[in-house]
């Protein structure tokens, strides 16, 4: 493919990137492997490392919106880096030795798990008590935001704190194996794991993944799996549409978004798959 070609393809696949991701909590990951092996026939190698520095970009610039619109949970955030961080770095290593067919097939496989664990739980976590003592642990004190889709207040407590870190790690090795930076396992794991709201779940997997995603990149960019014709528009794109998708999601309410997210999530896994499988599909 012709470099200019390649290089404003990448630019305009990553606003959409960098606006789907931000709005959804991924990164922009899920898209930008797919569409640079699918479409534009980037090897998954480069493609995973370009996007990791798309999440990189994507997690800088939506955090920042979402810090201000009170969103993030840091406290949560930060305790489950700690697993994520670990993963990612494993992950990262593990997949510099993966055949690009395997790599696909375990990008769908792992997309799929975030779809249907958003689908399969309908379980809720209401707030009983929302006093704080002594022996409260930290991140498990109430926490709130405003919900500016219905202008109200919702308050929630993080649950399953220990099972959530220790899943945690498997969100950052899919995160360091892939590229995505591992939103497509975090935010079922923030929503439907700990009784996180989806929209602060969202927030706070944004949050994370540009820590995962810096570990990647570095270890990909020592073994010489960055390419700088696909990083630089990526990281452009990915910039301007994070800053779309991050102020348009705190409008959206968050039923939609949890949609949104698993048909997305869905319809990608399996084009990945059968990429890996070396499968024609009519959609």
């Amino acid at each position: 493919m012709d470099v200019s070609v390649l290089i404003i393809s990448s630019f305009f696949i990553a606003i959409l990137a960098g606006a789907i991701g931000s709005f959804l909590g991924l990164g922009g990951g899920f898209i930008i492997v797919p569409a640079l092996t699918l479409i534009l026939g980037v090897p998954i190698h480069l493609a995973i490392g370009a996007s990791f520095i798309g999440v990189l970009t994507n997690s800088s610039s939506a955090s920042m919106v979402y810090l201000k619109e009170g969103l993030t949970n840091i406290r949560l955030g930060t305790l489950l880096e700690v697993g994520a961080l670990t993963g990612a770095i494993i992950g990262a290593a593990f997949a510099l030795s993966l055949d690009s067919n395997t790599l696909s097939v375990i990008f769908g496989i792992a997309l799929l798990y975030g779809g249907f664990a958003m689908m399969r739980s309908k379980k809720t976590f209401p707030v009983v008590n929302t006093a704080v003592s002594k022996a409260t642990p930290l991140v498990e004190v109430p926490s709130s935001y405003l919900d500016r889709s219905t202008n109200s207040t919702i308050y929630y407590v993080p649950q399953n704190i220990k099972r959530g870190v220790s899943l945690s790690v498997i969100g950052g090795l899919f995160a360091g194996l892939l590229g995505v930076g591992g939103g497509s396992v975090l935010v079922p794991i923030l929503n439907k794991v700990m009784g996180v709201p989806i929209k602060v779940a969202v927030a706070t997997s944004s949050y994370i993944i540009g820590i995962t995603a810096s570990a990647g990149a570095l270890i990909f960019l020592s073994q010489g799996a960055i390419n700088v014709v696909t990083v630089v528009p990526i990281a452009l794109g990915v910039l301007f549409g994070a800053q779309v998708g991050s102020r348009t999601a705190k409008y959206i309410r968050g039923g939609v978004l949890r949609n949104i997210f698993v048909i997305a999530v869905v319809y990608i896994s399996i084009q990945m798959i059968a990429n890996g499988l070396r499968l024609s599909l009519l959609f």
